[in-house]
């Protein structure tokens, strides 16, 4: 095993996996020094059916143990290492392991079905075309058939049957298992019928005897229990006393209004005794069920003892009749059963299940073969951005964490990610010190993304031309432009000139607000007018006004003449003083007011810097991240930056004509050309 390199990623040290050779190390890594430990499926930026493959008990979330069985299998399949390193997705049988079970499966697969995969080498497209082609025809390949998968084999009616008896788990479909279940039941309830006797009830028929109970069961059940309540306690018969204030309206005019209400009120009023006399003050909308009941067993008062005793003979027939209406398979009679039993519809449905099975067979080795191209392609990348971040900090490598390029302002932000919830995002990300911008994209259906909802880190730049509602277009990971709209900005330092100068910034907006504030003209001219409505609404006396301007005036001469005085022998002062003071002495004195006033915001500027947690951001994206990850200056620039320049490119200044048709009296003049980086600031 080759040594363990590592390398300082976002302030913690992290393994560095320079080839596939470096795999190994993954296995005998202690999980406390992966990067991450396990993230949801929206949060990479890669084939989604990479993922799936790497998803072992899948519940579209990738851990730990999921990478390490998927390193396993990959160690198993291939005969070394060198496969892994490939960025094209194809296979030679050479590179296989003739020691695999999983690797001798995939060679006997092919060897079986030339025709799927033709050719010295298995290619990705090769093996998703060959899956197209086969899932094209009216078989699913998943041991299900649907109605297309019987129409005009014969077969429908049984098909139609179990599908309405025996639900599978796609909905109108019929497997192996459920035609199976479906045989089952249909014997035994023509064994349970052929057998069964209709029960009697003495003399009369059973007809007659559910026909006089089956209206009242309910209401008499009812009717016993409320017996009960009032046996009790007396006092609970005051609940069937209704007040006539309390009467609840009634439309006369509706009939179907008025028999409701009726059906809904007992069958009389119940009575400690527990006895109900079927033949007196009745609820009327129940009395002709009440006198059938009476005649049908020769009763003219009926107690709960005696109405328990009747359920109890009844009961045997009950069970008859739920046997006979409630069964799923039963209701569709004993005649239809049999056929199907005895036709040739089981056999039918049992030959295309088969049909179905040869194709999932046949799809089940072409998704083997998926499985194999889209680990021997992505497992490296996959995991420079797992146990390892170190692909998020370097340009040259796949990023699968970042979601593409959010382009805006002039500038790329690259750090942009997948979110599913933004208010949860934004609950979290908000104690990551960073400044966030939220867009949401608008989708097209020709070009899905795993999510509409994006967030990205501004590391470098201003921040004065983004605001809510601002239209964007982004760039995800596949080169596709989306465009889009900023939902919310979340302040947070950007950059030291950005962080040290904004309590200068802040405090040079709050003068200007001032100054605008009391020389704003409309202002002056509003309180001038407020003044005047105010000395029209409150005159003063002519004698007073006179006797006030000649009291005060010379009063405010003088205050104002001393004032004037006391400040020019304060500046005289002042200079006389400074001149005095050696002119070192004096630019240290200055040197140290300065630092004084700069080292706050510096020491502040470089703490917010310092805080910036990208930790938090992933995680309030799903991600479970084990180590720390800062965000520093030097990297900033990696994630925020302008858009370069081509090289060469010269660059010219731009003069516009004047009206008239004048000359121009500056033309615009050559500023040579420039080659190289150009990524700076324009």
């Amino acid at each position: 095993m080759t040594e363990c390199v590592f390398k300082k990623f976002g302030g913690s040290y992290q393994l560095v996996l320079s080839s596939a050779a470096d795999l190994p190390q993954i296995l005998t890594l202690d999980p406390g020094r992966w990067a991450a430990l396990g993230a949801p499926f929206t949060a990479f930026s890669c084939d989604p059916a990479f993922l799936r493959c790497l998803d072992a008990d899948g519940n579209a979330f990738i851990r730990i143990d999921d990478l390490q069985a998927a390193l396993r299998y990959a160690f198993d399949l291939f005969a070394g290492l060198e496969p892994l390193e490939r960025t094209a997705p194809e296979l030679e049988p050479a590179a296989l392991n003739p020691d695999s079970a999983e690797a001798q499966r995939l060679l006997a697969f092919r060897e079986a079905e030339p025709e799927l995969l033709p050719g010295d080498r298995v290619t990705l497209a090769a093996v998703r075309d060959a899956i197209a082609r086969l899932q094209t025809g009216k078989f699913r390949g998943d041991g299900t058939l649907l109605p297309d998968a019987v129409a005009g084999s014969g077969a429908e009616a049984l098909f139609q049957a179990v599908a309405a008896t025996r639900p599978a788990a796609v909905p109108g479909a019929v497997t192996a298992a459920t035609l199976a279940a479906f045989e089952a039941d249909a014997r035994a309830f023509l064994e349970w019928i052929g057998h069964a006797r209709l029960p009697r009830f003495g003399t009369r028929s059973p007809e007659t005897i559910e026909a006089a109970v089956r209206p009242l069961r309910r209401q008499l059940d009812e009717y016993f229990r409320l017996c009960e309540l009032v046996r009790l306690d007396p006092a609970n018969q005051g609940y069937f006393r209704i007040d006539p204030a309390a009467l609840p309206e009634l439309n006369w005019s509706d009939p179907a209004a008025l028999e409701a209400y009726l059906a809904a009120q007992p069958l009389a009023r119940p009575a400690a005794a527990q006895e109900l006399d079927l033949t007196g003050e009745v609820n009327p909308w129940y009395a002709a069920a009440l006198e059938t009941f009476a005649q049908v067993f020769e009763l003219r008062r009926l107690t709960a003892a005696k109405w328990r005793e009747l359920k109890a003979e009844l009961a045997p027939f009950d069970d008859y009749r739920t046997r006979l209406d409630q069964d799923p398979v039963g209701r569709l009679g004993p005649a239809a059963l049999a056929d199907f039993l005895n036709g040739p519809q089981p056999e039918l449905l049992r030959g295309l299940l088969r049909e179905d099975s040869l194709l999932e067979t046949r799809l089940g080795g072409l998704r083997a073969w998926e499985k194999a191209l889209l680990i021997q392609t992505n497992l490296l990348t996959f995991a420079r951005n797992f146990v390892t971040f170190q692909a998020l900090f370097d340009a040259s490598q796949r990023s699968l964490i970042r979601a593409g390029s959010l382009i805006m302002d002039g500038r790329r932000f690259d750090l942009a990610i997948w979110i599913s919830d933004y208010a949860a995002h934004k609950k979290l990300a908000q104690t990551a010190n960073l400044a966030l911008v939220y867009v949401e994209l608008i989708r097209e259906p020709t070009l899905p993304t795993p999510s509409n909802l994006v967030a990205a880190v501004i590391s470098c730049g201003e921040m004065d031309n983004i605001y809510p509602g601002r239209p964007v277009v982004f760039q995800d990971y596949a080169g596709n432009f989306h465009h889009g709209r900023v939902l919310e900005f979340l302040d947070g330092p950007v950059s030291f000139r950005q962080s040290f100068s904004l309590p200068f910034r802040r405090l040079g907006r709050n003068l200007a607000e001032k100054f605008r504030k009391y020389t704003d003209f409309n202002n002056v001219e509003k309180s001038v007018d407020s003044g005047i409505d105010n000395v029209i609404k409150n005159p003063p006396a002519a004698a007073n006004l006179s006797k006030g301007l000649l009291s005060n005036g010379s009063m405010l001469m003088l205050a104002g003449g001393v004032s004037l005085a006391a400040l020019g022998s304060s500046l005289a002062f002042m200079v006389k003083s400074l001149n005095q003071v050696p002119l070192p002495k004096l630019l240290i004195a200055f040197g140290v007011l300065v630092l004084i006033v700069m080292i706050p915001p510096a020491w502040s500027a470089v703490a917010k810097l310092r805080r910036r947690n990208l930790s938090r951001f992933l995680a309030a994206a799903g991600w479970v991240v084990n180590l720390k990850m800062r965000l520093n200056t030097r990297d900033s620039r990696l994630f925020s930056y302008y858009a370069p320049y081509p090289a060469p490119a010269r660059f010219r200044r731009f003069r516009p004509k004047l009206p008239g048709g004048g000359k121009d009296p500056d033309p615009a003049s050559d500023q040579g050309t420039r080659s190289g980086d150009l990524s700076s600031k324009p």
